[in-house]
C-alpha cells in the first residue's frame, strides 16, 4: 500500500482477504465453508461412506451405505491401504458391487491399492474437501454414534474397555435394528434388505402356527413374497429418498444462517 493507492483500497483489501480461501484456511481461526450438495444416493448400495475409527490397540473401518444408513464394521490393526482394500472387499461380496464410494484424501484412500480396486471394479471414487469434515459426514455422523454405542454396551456388560472387540457385533446389531428418524421410522437393515428389524421383546412372543404345505405351494408362495417384496422395496426407496433430501435440506438452510460461513 506504500506504492500503489486508490479510493476505498483498505475496504477492497479486506473484502479480498475475507473472500480467500488461503487466508482462511491459515488464519489464526479455521473459517468454515457454507454447506453445499454431496452425493447422496436414493437406493442401497449405490453409495456407500467410508473412514477408520481408531480404538484402543487396533483400527475399526467403517462402512455406511448412503440410503439406508446401514453400517458394517471390521476390525483392523493397522489403518493402511490394505486394510480398507479388505474391508471393502468384505462389503462388496456380501451386497455386490457398489456404484460409488466416498471417503476423505488419508494415504489408506489416495493411494496405488485403492485405485486399482477402483479400476478393477469400475466404481467411482469421490474425495471429501479438505479442512470440511461435514462433506463426508454421513460417517462422521455415524462413527460418533459408534463411539456411544461401544461405550454404553461395555458398561451395561460391566466389562473394561480392552474387549471392544468381543462386542463390535453388537454394536453393529444395535445401530443397524434402531429405527431412525432420517429413514422414517425405519432401521436400516430394513431399509437394506427389507427384513424387519430386531425386538428385545422378540423371546416373549408366541411362534406362529406351522403349516404343512406341498412343494407347488411353496414355490408358488415364495414366487408372490418376492413379487410383492420388489414392490414393497421401491416404494419404501422414493419414499426414503424424498425423506431424506427434504430433511437435508433444511438442515443445510439451517447452518448456512450462521454468520460465519462466507461464500467463496
Amino acid at each position: 500500500m506504500e506504492k500503489f493507492t486508490w479510493r476505498g483500497i483498505s475496504d477492497d483489501v479486506a473484502a479480498f482477504v475475507s473472500n480467500c480461501l488461503q487466508c482462511m484456511c491459515n488464519g489464526p481461526a479455521m473459517v468454515p465453508r457454507p454447506l453445499g450438495e454431496a452425493l447422496h444416493a436414493v437406493e442401497p448400495n449405490k453409495l456407500i461412506h467410508c473412514d477408520f475409527l481408531s480404538m484402543p490397540d487396533g483400527n475399526i473401518h467403517v462402512i455406511v451405505d448412503d440410503a439406508s444408513r446401514f453400517i458394517l464394521l471390521t476390525i483392523h490393526d493397522n489403518c493402511r491401504a490394505q486394510d480398507a482394500d479388505e474391508a471393502m472387499q468384505e462389503w462388496f461380496g456380501l451386497f455386490g458391487i457398489t456404484q460409488w464410494w466416498m471417503s476423505d484424501q488419508g494415504p489408506h484412500y489416495k493411494n496405488a491399492v485403492v485405485a486399482e480396486l477402483q479400476r478393477v471394479y469400475g466404481v467411482g471414487h469421490s474425495f471429501s474437501t479438505p479442512h470440511c469434515p461435514w462433506a463426508n459426514g454421513t460417517v462422521e455422523v455415524m462413527k460418533r454414534s459408534i463411539i456411544k454405542t461401544f461405550k454404553t454396551i461395555l458398561v451395561e456388560l460391566k466389562r473394561p474397555q480392552s474387549e471392544w472387540r468381543s462386542i463390535k457385533n453388537l454394536v453393529m446389531l444395535s445401530l443397524n435394528h434402531t429405527p431412525s428418524s432420517k429413514l422414517s421410522g425405519r432401521a436400516p437393515i430394513t431399509a437394506m434388505t427389507q427384513l424387519p428389524a430386531g425386538n428385545a421383546l422378540s423371546a416373549y412372543t408366541v411362534d406362529e402356527e406351522v403349516v404343512e404345505i406341498t412343494a407347488d405351494q411353496l414355490a408358488e408362495w415364495r414366487t408372490k413374497i418376492f413379487v410383492e417384496l420388489a414392490e414393497a422395496r421401491d416404494n419404501l426407496h422414493r419414499e426414503l429418498a424424498d425423506g431424506a433430501a427434504k430433511k437435508r435440506d433444511k438442515e443445510r438452510k439451517r447452518n448456512n444462517k450462521d454468520k460465519r460461513r462466507r461464500k467463496i
